[in-house]
């Protein structure tokens, strides 16, 4: 039942606007910020500006950047989730598609569980996706100035990589997000609250456990440490020399991510199973 429930639910996922929005806006905005910075580097270097304060988008490295910086938990990387996780399940609140399952017999822990596991796919399409045309931007930047780049500049393993790191680092996110959505179930009341604590909640309560002489305590809080996970895509590009400034090891930050997960779904099947969706 479960893999039915899961086949179903890909099948609706590229038939929804959120995801076709979601991965074309992605696409789009990463192509701006790569040729806007580069150009804005230009001119900074032109008028004898501080150019080395801009992120570097020349070929290979502006596959880090992305991956590192826009794709992460901090930017990107949180809104992408926080958006599909709501158009997942909270929509179907409203559109009475939770009852029709639970009323042909389907427990609820499966129910949002494939729902959950959907997810992901869309995650990691639009992660490809935003690599590739963010990729490419960079490769053309660096043709249009400093002759084209080489494949072989690029260590695909670590690039693969990267990309379940970067992916790892969203799962927090979206089941935050799903947690808000069988709390709230409302699409306003979820983004709010999910984009609340990505720009503001974690930054105060790290805030606080630093000033009780927590302040490791505060690293793997789940934004935190699904974005140190990031950093660790530097390997590949940097190697291994890349590590060593990281305040959280690889292992533990992935550990961690994929705990906060856990987590969050866990309370978000303890309170689905309680919730009474007549009303």
């Amino acid at each position: 039942m479960f893999a039915n429930l899961w086949a179903i639910e890909q099948r609706k996922t590229f038939k929804r606007k959120a995801f076709v929005i979601t991965l074309a806006g992605t696409a789009a905005l990463l192509v701006f910020l790569v040729l806007g910075t580069h150009f804005s580097a230009q001119v900074a270097a032109q008028q004898g500006g501080g150019i080395g304060e801009l992120p570097s988008m020349l070929w290979p490295s502006g596959i880090v950047v992305l991956l590192t910086d826009f794709l992460s938990p901090g930017f990107i990387g949180g809104i992408v989730p926080v958006i599909l996780a709501t158009a997942f399940l909270v929509e179907e609140y409203r559109w009475g598609t939770l009852q029709l399952w639970l009323s042909r017999g389907v427990p609820r822990s499966t129910v949002l569980g494939a729902k959950a596991a959907a997810l992901v796919l869309p995650l990691l399409l639009t992660l490809i996706a935003a690599t590739l045309i963010g990729g490419g931007a960079s490769a053309l930047v660096t043709h249009l100035g400093a002759g084209p780049g080489s494949a072989e500049q690029v260590n695909f393993a670590q690039l693969v990589l990267s990309l379940l790191r970067t992916l790892t680092a969203m799962l927090p996110v979206a089941a935050l997000t799903l947690l808000l959505g069988v709390l709230t179930r409302s699409t306003a009341g979820t983004l709010g609250a999910a984009m609340g604590y990505l720009l503001l909640g974690e930054q105060l309560l790290g805030g606080l456990l630093s000033l009780t002489g927590l302040s490791t305590a505060a690293l793997y809080l789940p934004i935190t440490v699904s974005t140190v996970l990031t950093l660790y895509n530097h390997t590949l590009i940097k190697g291994s020399e890349a590590a060593k400034s990281i305040p959280v090891g690889q292992a533990a930050a992935f550990a961690g991510a994929l705990l906060w997960t856990a987590v969050f779904l866990g309370l978000a099947m303890w309170r689905f199973n309680r919730q009474d969706l007549s009303i």
